[in-house]
């Protein structure tokens, strides 16, 4: 989980004016934790990577386009700028996708002026991830995930596509890429959970069996299983199923579904799908149709509206 966003005021230290760019330096102590050089921090809404370091601040270089934005144009000695930082619980948040959006605090600390120049120096420390959201924002457990480290983001969210992909090499090893520091015990639970042991201790080798290239000797429904326990023993808490089974027959696909019915268990899961069977039990169905929503609601309530869902669903209309 996460302890939430780091707010702080701080104070413009010191702005440098070169040519062509200024350099900012802003001062502030709470959300100076764990930064590195590279990271980026808003300022003011606006995303600065960190250039250097200092005990009580870090600077960051600027065009002048973005300083002369209206967020930030005007800062001198002392002004207040708004921060933001995610604080991260032991490397993993939990799974409740939630809406809304949170501002931190810091200040500018210090200006100093010479022949050339005007030296800004802001203070603060946050580790922002750089997402580009054009509209609105996406939240993990409350934290814009534009303010969460990309490596930390992509570990906490498994994926599952319609079209599998697997290296030369053993199933082991094909399972765990998944979370590469998993015991031998905990791929074949992963395995187990996904409904592909049975299928596996039947291979010539078992768990030991060299697959071809992209699992050329396996069967597509086998393949898409071991996909699934590769999300399995990821333990990510987030679960994005992609056309998992479209790509498979109907009766194939009940055998899939029963591994990824255990595997949604206790996780926020999305899934994207034509197959209306794949989303029915699903707590919030959203029927998208020219990249708009139409319909929102579950199984029965979509049925009760006799709108697109309805008609889909009872045969009266196809998708395209």
């Amino acid at each position: 989980m996460f302890t939430g966003i780091v707010e702080e005021v701080g104070a413009i230290k010191n702005i440098k004016r070169g040519q062509h760019s200024a350099a900012l330096t802003i001062q502030a102590k709470t959300v100076l934790e764990e930064t590195r050089i590279g990271d980026s921090i808003a300022v003011n809404g606006i995303c600065l990577t960190v250039t250097r370091l200092f005990p009580d601040g870090f600077s960051a270089d600027v065009m002048h386009e973005t300083l002369n934005r209206s967020s930030l144009a005007g800062l001198s000695a002392g002004s207040v700028v708004n921060l933001e930082r995610a604080m991260p619980a032991n490397g993993r948040f939990g799974g409740h996708i939630v809406a809304g959006h949170v501002d931190g605090v810091g200040h500018i600390a210090n200006i100093r002026k010479d022949d050339t120049a005007v030296w800004y120096t802001v203070h603060a420390g946050p580790e922002i991830l750089r997402y580009v959201v054009e509209k609105g924002s996406i939240t993990i457990d409350g934290v814009d995930v534009r303010h969460i480290k990309r490596e930390e983001l992509r570990r906490n969210i498994a994926v599952v596509l319609q079209d599998t992909h697997l290296f030369t090499g053993t199933v082991m090893e094909n399972i765990r890429y998944g979370r590469l520091d998993a015991t031998d015990e905990e791929v074949i639970q992963a395995a187990k959970m996904a409904s592909a042991h049975s299928f596996i201790m039947r291979l010539p080798k078992g768990y030991d069996t060299v697959l071809e290239s992209d699992g050329a000797n396996l069967s597509q429904g086998q393949r898409q299983l071991l996909n699934i326990a590769r999300a399995a023993v990821s333990k990510a808490p987030i679960l994005i199923l992609d056309e998992a089974t479209s790509s498979v027959d109907t009766r194939t696909e009940k055998h899939i579904e029963q591994g990824m019915d255990r595997l949604m268990a206790e996780r926020t899961t999305f899934v994207i799908a034509h197959r209306l069977s794949t989303v029915r039990n699903a707590n919030a169905i959203m029927v998208l149709e020219n990249g708009e929503i139409i319909e929102r609601g579950d199984h029965d309530d979509l049925l009760a509206q006799k709108g697109r869902y309805y008609s889909l669903y009872t045969g009266r209309a196809e998708l395209e």
